[in-house]
């Protein structure tokens, strides 16, 4: 019999899970959560956060052109991640950066370093 931790110890690729979702559940919702989660040898709360973001990201990746979607799971083949973690590590990473961008132009207006705010693509 194998043990299984409520950590996993593996590191999220979306970075920190600090975000909680408290979420009501039947009896026999709550039994087939444990099931599933201890046929994949994963926690609970490691098992319904997958189940959350492949029903959110599936529909993303599924929007994506062929080609990109190819390419997408290749990488994530690479990286030894499936398409949907990759999926949340790119977009948070992309998100993050260009709020980081847009932070630093605004600091550097405020700071009287620049006149305007330079075109930054995908940033309106």
């Amino acid at each position: 019999m194998s043990v299984t931790f409520s950590r996993s110890g593996h590191t999220s690729p979306s970075g920190k899970l600090d975000r909680r979702i408290d979420v009501p559940l039947s009896e026999d919702l709550h039994d087939m959560v444990v099931v599933k989660a201890a046929a994949s040898n994963k926690p609970k709360a490691e098992f319904a956060r997958q189940v959350l973001q492949d029903a959110l990201l599936q529909p993303l990746v599924a929007g994506l052109p062929d080609s990109v979607q190819s390419k997408l799971r290749a990488l994530a083949e690479l990286t030894g991640m499936s398409a949907n973690d990759l999926a949340a590590k790119l977009l948070t990473d992309s998100v993050e950066m260009k709020l980081s961008m847009t932070r630093s132009i605004a600091l550097q207006q405020v700071l009287g370093q620049s006149d305007e705010l330079p075109e930054i693509p995908g940033c309106r």
